[in-house]
């Protein structure tokens, strides 16, 4: 089931790990869920965060 659209993602530096923008379905939107995302072809598991990503 299709519930966003991923728009930009990137490798973070700081974080070490991918991250990624997009827009979602408000009801999967909470900080916390799980979704699954499709790049390039390959489903990669993805976690709803607030930004910013890290406390500074």
């Amino acid at each position: 089931t299709r519930v966003g659209k991923l728009t930009s993602g990137t490798m973070s530096p700081t974080l070490d790990e991918p991250i990624g923008l997009g827009y979602l379905h408000e009801s999967y939107a909470d900080a916390g869920t799980e979704v699954s995302v499709v790049v390039r072809g390959d489903e990669k598991r993805a976690e709803v965060v607030v930004p910013p990503f890290l406390d500074r």
